[in-house]
C-alpha cells in the first residue's frame, strides 16, 4: 500500500486506489460570506471496512491517520493564504464508520485553493488544484452568463489544463482497445462495482443570498436556492434510464479506462438539472466544455456593494435607451434582506 498523500486535491485520487475493501464519503462545503471571506466545511468519512483493511500495515499511513487534526492541518497548508482552522472533530457514526468534521475560515474566498472537482482533464493526476475567483460584473455579459451588478465566483485550475478534444477531420486514428481488452475490462466491472458501494464525493457553493444564475446549472434554481453543486456523485445514482450508474455497461468501460471525460458519462449527466437521480458531474468545468468553468453570480451585500460597486457605472446590455447605462444603487442590485 502506497503512503497516503495529505495534499487536499490528492485525497479523492489517493483513497480511490485504496478502495479494495470499501468507501468513503468526501463533502465540502464553502460559503461565502457576505464580507468577501468564505467558511470551509470539510466532512470526510471512512467506513469500518476500510479501516480494518488498513490496519495491519505497519510503517506506512494508515487511512485513520487522515482524518485526525494533524492530517487536517497538513492538508490546510495547501488551502490558501490566510486559512485556519475553526474546528475539528472525529466521532464514530453509523455501521462501524469514522469520520472527521473540519471547519476552516478565509477572510479573502480569492486566496482559497481547494481539490478540483473537473476529474476528466488528462493532467488531473499533476493539475488538480482550482482557485476560486471573484468578481463584481459591471457590465451584462454579451451572452448573457451573467449580469450587470452581481459578484461571480467560478474556480480556474492553477495551470491551463489539457483536455481529450474529439479528433478533427484528417487526424490519424487514436487507438482503441481490443476486444479482448474490452472484455478483460468487463470481467472485472463486478469488482469495481463492489469496491465503489457507498463512494460519495460533493463540493458545493453556498451564498449568503440566494443565486442570480448559474450557467452550469443546478437544481433549485426555481425555488430560490443559495447554493449549487459542482460535483455530487454517489454510488446510489442512476443513469438517465433509472438504471444505477454504475450498472450501465458503457458508463463502466470508460471509468474504468480512465475516460471520465468520455461521451457515455457525459451523456448520461448532461440532464442532472431535471433529473435529480443523476450524477452531477462538469468533467470539464461545465457542460460547455470551458477551462474556467461557468460563472455563479449572486446580489452583492452591503460590505460587498460598498467595496466593489459604490462610485462604479453599470451597463445593462439588453436594456433600452440611454438611462441603460446607470450608477450602481444598492437599492436595484443589493441583497434582499427579510425585514
Amino acid at each position: 500500500m502506497k503512503t497516503v498523500n495529505r495534499n487536499p486535491a490528492r485525497l479523492i485520487l489517493a483513497v480511490l486506489s485504496l478502495c479494495t475493501a470499501g468507501c468513503f464519503e468526501l463533502e465540502t462545503t464553502i460559503t461565502m460570506r457576505r464580507d468577501g471571506g468564505a467558511t470551509v466545511t470539510e466532512r470526510l468519512r471512512f467506513s469500518q471496512r476500510m479501516l480494518d483493511f488498513d490496519v495491519n500495515q505497519d510503517g506506512k499511513t494508515k487511512l485513520a491517520d487522515l482524518l485526525t487534526k494533524q492530517a487536517v492541518l497538513d492538508r490546510m497548508k495547501h488551502m490558501g493564504k490566510g486559512i485556519r482552522l475553526k474546528s475539528h472533530e472525529i466521532k464514530d457514526v453509523k455501521n462501524g464508520a469514522r469520520e472527521s468534521v473540519a471547519v476552516f475560515e478565509i477572510d479573502d474566498i480569492r486566496e482559497l485553493r481547494y481539490a478540483s472537482p473537473f476529474l476528466a482533464y488528462l493532467d488531473y493526476d499533476k493539475n488538480n488544484i482550482v482557485k476560486v475567483n471573484m468578481e463584481p460584473a459591471y457590465v451584462t455579459n454579451s451572452s448573457g452568463r451573467w449580469r450587470a451588478g452581481t459578484m461571480t465566483v467560478w474556480l480556474r485550475p492553477l495551470t491551463t489544463p489539457k483536455r481529450d478534444f474529439p479528433p478533427k477531420e484528417g487526424d490519424p486514428p487514436r487507438k482503441q482497445p481490443t476486444p479482448l481488452e474490452l472484455q478483460q475490462i468487463r470481467q472485472i466491472q463486478p469488482i469495481f462495482k463492489e469496491m465503489m458501494k457507498g463512494l460519495k464525493v460533493k463540493l458545493t457553493f453556498e451564498s449568503y443570498a440566494p443565486l442570480r444564475q448559474v450557467r452550469f446549472g443546478y437544481r433549485g434554481r426555481r425555488s430560490g436556492d443559495n447554493h449549487c453543486d459542482w460535483i455530487n456523485f454517489s454510488s446510489e445514482n442512476f443513469d438517465k434510464y433509472g438504471i444505477k450508474f454504475l450498472d450501465n455497461e458503457e458508463v463502466m468501460l470508460e471509468l474504468l479506462r480512465g475516460k471520465t471525460g468520455g461521451k457515455n458519462i457525459i451523456e448520461h449527466v448532461a440532464g442532472f438539472v431535471n433529473n435529480r437521480t443523476v450524477p452531477i458531474f462538469l468533467g470539464y468545468g461545465s457542460r460547455h466544455g470551458r477551462v474556467s468553468g461557468e460563472r455563479i453570480s449572486f446580489p452583492p451585500s452591503r460590505t460587498l456593494f460598498d467595496r466593489h460597486f459604490a462610485g462604479k457605472m453599470l451597463t445593462f446590455v439588453y436594456e433600452k435607451g440611454a438611462n441603460r447605462t446607470r450608477p450602481a444603487s444598492f437599492e436595484e442590485i443589493g441583497e434582499r434582506t427579510k425585514k
